[in-house]
């Protein structure tokens, strides 16, 4: 099932930096690179997909110059050059 983003996105960023570096943001990344917008995520255990920036992206995809890395129930990591960037939904 879809899980929707719940809160009203902050342009400010990231909101937390997790244990191994990552960069956390809830919905939107607001980065020198640009902006990254979770729209929605579709997890499944085979081939699960999200949209970001109003592009349908799975592991391995590019967006606005990162590579998505990994996608579970909550979340999608991706690769922006020396930085990773989680979009959480919740």
């Amino acid at each position: 099932p879809a899980q929707a983003p719940t809160a009203t996105p902050r342009p400010a960023g990231p909101d937390a930096v997790g244990p191994n570096g990552e960069l956390i943001y809830h919905v939107v990344a607001e980065r020198d690179g640009g902006r990254l917008s979770l729209g929605y995520l579709i997890h499944r255990p085979v081939d699960p997909f999200a949209e970001i920036n109003g592009q349908e992206v799975r592991v391995g995809s590019e967006v606005a110059g990162c590579t998505v890395r990994a996608m579970d129930r909550t979340s999608v990591t991706l690769g922006c050059g020396t930085d990773t960037v989680v979009l959480r939904v919740n």
